[in-house]
């Protein structure tokens, strides 16, 4: 017995650690995923090209999605709101607390937008939502990486929902405020899609996370496809 248990050990001290590295290279290729979700560019031909100062005109915009020419109709908005000096600034991330029928307080998450948000007003963006390990928050993502700086890099809306300490997003049978399956696949992706402009398609929308936030991101996937239609994961280990 002595023997069986010094060798769990020995097992578990070398698979821990490479599951923490595989962890962090996984978190490393999901910025790499966003372009899948977020990218096209605008044609060169759209009718409205007409309309944008030389300036704008000639540049390469990109936008997340959407028909081009529309995309191309929103940069001219957005060059007349700075002609008028309206400030477009955007605060990110944004604290949201979303409603749950599985208790009676709201959920809190944070919402990370790209820094275009309000500069291009008929833009809409592919979301991808990040969920925390065992014994995490909501704000644990905001402390590990620059988030913000990928939601703009990549134009996406990025969504660190709170999961719970230990609820491994499942709905349980034994404690009734812990449903994070619904809430995550149901009830928070209608909030979302609610109050931010965002494409409501799976193509468009992504999930993932770490340890228990990367087996919970893989489970609501698989359960939900309807949902999530890209499921990038950032280690599965325990914990």
């Amino acid at each position: 017995m002595f023997i069986r248990m010094a060798s769990s050990r020995g097992i578990m001290q070398l698979i821990v650690p490479a599951l923490i590295v595989a962890g962090f290279a996984s978190f490393a290729m999901l910025t790499l995923r966003f372009q899948r979700l977020a990218h096209v560019t605008i044609s060169s031909d759209c009718s409205n090209r007409k309309l944008m100062p030389q300036s704008l005109a000639s540049s390469s915009a990109v936008v997340a999605g959407g028909d081009p020419c529309s995309s191309l109709s929103s940069t001219v908005a957005s060059y007349g709101n700075h002609a008028a000096g309206i400030d477009t600034a955007v605060v990110s991330p944004v604290e949201v607390q979303v409603p749950t029928k599985m208790r009676a307080l709201p959920v809190p998450a944070l919402v990370f937008l790209p820094s275009a948000y309000n500069t291009y007003p008929t833009r809409r963006y592919a979301t991808f939502y990040l969920l925390h390990g065992a014994g995490e928050t909501y704000k644990a993502w905001s402390l590990r990486a620059n988030i913000t700086a990928l939601a703009d890099n990549y134009s996406t809306i990025i969504v660190t929902p709170d999961g719970g300490r230990t609820s491994w997003y499942l709905d349980s049978t034994i404690v009734g405020e812990y449903q994070y399956e619904t809430f995550v696949s149901t009830e928070l992706v209608g909030y979302i899609d609610d109050n931010y402009r965002t494409h409501r398609d799976a193509k468009r929308r992504a999930i993932g996370g770490n340890s228990m936030g990367g087996a919970g991101a893989l489970y609501v996937a698989i359960r939900h496809s309807d949902v999530f239609g890209t499921y990038p994961l950032s280690g599965t280990g325990g914990g």
